[in-house]
């Protein structure tokens, strides 16, 4: 008997068992097969059907291109599985593609530029709102575009049929190709809590982006000084269930994050820095200088890795974190916190790991890597070991996984094109040295 699975049935009966727990289980799955089973035979006409029956078809393993510069070719793989390729042409000289990791933030069949004479770009799926896309074009066996990745005709009717927004695109110089990756780092859903959206954490709200500048909403900043390996006691976040994939991104702490830092430890220990706002004004600068010189350090009113490390531990709170992580849902902002990075002075790379499909009673999600920029001593499995995510922000993201999902790690941090309203987490690579 073969039965087929729809996600959004999968997902119901995913809640349904998170409700009723696992002390209930029994009842869950008695449910669970009623919405799961085939319906008889005479009732296959779907005019039969009452309108809350539907039929039931398992999710595929999510898309991912790969793009390679070096080859100029694109491989589409559904999981493991190589499902096409393609020849490419990619930016020519003094217009090179960027390299990196992308989503299909856009899709339009009928598409022209606004930037090169209206010239037209069918098939059209748009990468960076700053004017890179895939779409059809003269594929003439050489890099050839103004940026764009142009596809021959057929070939971009056929993808254009095949992906949805969201879908990741990995543009790199080397030809890189999935791995199927298992470590304990990698997320797992917990489906006796993914309904409840009972999380025991208290975080600052995520990262809101406006034009190029980067800012940052917190009513108490100095919520990201308490003990981020167990979340804020006496808080509690919920997060309503949305069957939308997870963009995670693991990257450094940026230089903003450093200065907001230091400023509400220096008002926390009497030292007035002014608004916590991550701009060296002159009260920040003469708040760092009294501290400098009240603790044998240069009076130089300039932050350095020094300082915030005296800082830390005149405030009691042991060693600044050196990492960051920040999750993104249906191209919003979710949340983001404070994470370590272990040896963080050592290259990680640029890596994606994507959850394949699963159904209610999972525990285990089945991980593919692929790497979009190497690293000389940080693999797939590598840069894992070097990530410390705090159990509670584990705790959150498993209980909000959904097939699809995926974790970024790079070195490269928040792009400017990651500034645009409505993205996934764009993360540009560097070209490779000559």
């Amino acid at each position: 008997m073969n039965v087929k699975y729809d996600l959004s049935n999968v997902l119901t009966l995913r809640r349904l068992i998170a409700g009723v727990g696992r002390s209930a289980m029994l009842a869950g799955m008695a449910a669970g097969l009623a919405l799961a089973a085939p319906l008889p035979a005479q009732a296959s006409n779907s005019q039969d059907h009452p309108d809350d029956i539907q039929q039931i078809t398992a999710p595929e393993n999510p898309l991912s291109l790969i793009i390679s510069l070096e080859d100029q070719t694109i491989d589409v793989y559904r999981g493991m599985e190589l499902v096409d390729s393609s020849r490419i042409s990619s930016g020519m000289s003094g217009f090179e593609s960027p390299s990196g990791i992308f989503s299909i933030l856009q899709k339009n069949r009928y598409h022209r530029s606004n930037i090169y004479s209206n010239a037209p770009m069918p098939y059209m799926q748009r990468l960076t709102w700053s004017g890179i896309a895939l779409h059809g074009g003269n594929v003439p066996n050489r890099p050839a575009s103004h940026g764009c990745i142009r596809l021959p005709m057929p070939f971009a009717e056929m993808l254009f049929g095949l992906t949805e927004r969201s879908a990741h695109v990995i543009i790199t110089y080397d030809k890189t190709r999935p791995e199927i990756v298992r470590h304990e780092n990698l997320f797992q859903p917990r489906p006796d809590v993914v309904a409840s959206g009972s999380t025991g954490l208290g975080l600052r709200p995520a990262l809101r982006y406006a034009s190029s500048e980067v800012r940052l909403e917190a009513e108490n900043p100095s919520w990201m000084f308490g003990d981020f390996e167990a979340g804020l006691p006496g808080e509690e976040a919920r997060t309503p269930y949305s069957d939308e994939p997870l963009r995670i991104l693991v990257t450094r702490r940026t230089g903003r994050e450093r200065v907001m830092d230091v400023q509400t430890l220096l008002n926390d220990l009497g030292y007035d820095s002014g608004d916590v706002d991550g701009y060296i004004g002159s009260m920040t600068a003469n708040a760092v200088k009294g501290f400098q010189g009240e603790n044998e350090l240069q009076a130089t009113g300039i932050i350095t890795d020094d300082l915030i490390t005296a800082l830390y531990r005149a405030a009691g709170r042991g060693l600044p974190p050196s990492g960051h992580i920040y999750v993104r849902q249906g191209f919003e902002d979710m949340f983001d916190a404070p994470m370590r990075i272990i040896r963080p002075e050592d290259p990680l790379g640029t890596h994606i790991y994507t959850a394949m499909q699963f159904l209610p009673l999972d525990d285990k999600v089945q991980w593919v890597g692929i790497t979009a920029e190497r690293s000389p001593i940080a693999g797939l499995t590598e840069a894992l070991d070097r990530i410390e995510i705090p159990p509670h922000i584990q705790r959150r993201i498993a209980n909000m996984l959904s097939p699809g999902s995926s974790l970024t790690i790079s070195d490269n941090g928040i792009s400017i094109e990651t500034l645009e309203a409505g993205t996934d987490f764009i993360v540009l690579t560097p070209p490779p040295a000559t």
